[in-house]
């Protein structure tokens, strides 16, 4: 299985450069490119899904030779971050396919006369089979159908267990040996929500005892880091009581883990 984001390919003079992925698809338009899609790829054993507007992937028989780039590091011309590998010739002859499918097709003629953006790609990367993740701890998993939600679904889901969305607040978390919970990317907005009803009420939880240990996890410009708390002792606690000091994240070393013990 390979991701397969629908995007915007600009053609230059010279080149052909990536202009954005479109992440404003309606389930009708996902529908319709996806089917036009499978038709003309069935005799070559690819099965195109998407089981939301937002999740788009390539299932195909066994495992292509093949090394992608992530969409999120694509900059500028398209050419050096094409697929290589010994399967490389016939998938950018594919994606080549892929776009000439997509140039005149009903769904994109509609968006342009609405003024919006045409899928006129398809950017595959990732990839890999079932048999090749390893075994995971186990653990209950909260996380919503989203982009940033999916690889943990997906992990709990191959286990056998069940997935739920997180709740509005750390305090609403039912007491258990162990949860991960995935929330929506940090940002300027949504920041002081994410700290008073997630990361306040797990750092006080820390402190009283009822949590043992908490590892926070982010992502992002290429990057991931992991910052672990365990629960202090009786001599931490009475000196951060008189230091006074406030949590402040420490900084990461370009994604190697940082603990804040």
């Amino acid at each position: 299985m390979l991701r397969a984001d629908p995007v915007s390919l600009v053609a230059r003079s010279a080149d052909v450069v990536l202009g954005a992925r479109i992440g404003d698809l309606g389930v009708e338009e996902t529908d319709a490119l996806v089917a036009t899609l499978n038709t003309h790829f069935s005799h070559d054993g690819l099965a195109f899904a998407a089981p939301r507007p937002d999740a788009w992937f390539i299932v195909v028989d066994g495992a292509p030779d093949l090394a992608t780039t992530p969409l999120s590091a694509v900059r500028g011309t398209i050419y050096p971050h094409l697929p290589t590998g010994e399967d490389a010739a016939t998938w950018r002859r594919w994606l080549s396919e892929m776009q000439m499918l997509l140039h005149d097709h009903p769904v994109n003629v509609a968006r342009e006369a609405r003024g919006c953006v045409p899928v006129t790609g398809i950017w595959i990367s990732g990839g890999g089979r079932a048999t090749d993740i390893a075994d995971v701890p186990s653990t209950a998993i909260y996380a919503a159908p989203s982009p940033a939600g999916d690889v943990a679904r997906g992990l709990s889901l191959l286990r056998g267990n069940s997935v739920r969305v997180p709740p509005a607040g750390f305090a609403e978390l039912p007491r258990q040996e162990s949860a991960t919970v995935v929330l929506d990317p940090a940002s300027d907005t949504n920041m002081p929500i994410l700290e008073r009803n997630w990361l306040g009420p797990a750092l006080a939880a820390l402190e009283h005892g009822s949590l043992a240990s908490l590892t926070l996890l982010a992502d992002g410009n290429g990057i991931a880091a992991a910052w672990q708390a365990q629960r202090p002792t009786l001599m931490q606690r009475v000196f951060a009581r008189f230091a006074g000091r406030t949590f402040a994240p420490p900084t990461p070393d370009m994604g190697n883990e940082v603990d804040d013990t």
